[in-house]
């Protein structure tokens, strides 16, 4: 096999990265102040992973799990369970905290065997019961 040196344009690489330079930095610039759709399930803005630190993740996936059961009667087989942030917003691009006396509110994802995906917005550690866990309306002021 014989191998040749390649006779391109140099200047036609040059062009193209000036052409794609400006695509890439709006697609980021949009990304970042939320004018491009984020994903949502079920109507809930999905974020970034929630750690799953002091088993926390053990006890939100169980109740999770409960949920779908009792919402969904005859569902399919969980395949996975995602512990996920929640990413509502105002109608104006900025991120609504969600706070709590207690606990963390976080999206459970739920992946099911025949493709399908479920989601809700709940937390443990329901007020004086540190092992309780429940579903939350979404905020009021959320886009």
């Amino acid at each position: 096999m014989q191998v040749r040196a390649s006779t391109a344009n140099p200047r036609r690489g040059i062009r193209a990265w000036k052409t794609l330079a400006p695509i890439i930095v709006l697609a980021g610039a949009a990304s970042a102040c939320g004018v491009l759709p984020r994903p949502t399930v079920d109507g809930i803005p999905v974020g970034g992973r929630a750690g799953c630190d002091a088993g926390a993740c053990n006890r939100e996936i169980a109740f999770a799990r409960s949920w779908l059961d009792a919402k969904a009667p005859g569902h399919a087989p969980v395949r996975q369970v995602e512990i996920r942030l929640p990413d509502y917003r105002t109608p104006n691009g900025d991120q609504i905290l969600l706070t709590r006396s207690s606990g963390r509110t976080v999206v459970a994802v739920l992946r099911l065997e025949d493709g399908s995906t479920r989601a809700v917005l709940m937390g443990c550690g329901v007020g004086v019961h540190p092992d309780e866990c429940g579903v939350f309306d979404p905020p009021a002021d959320a886009a």
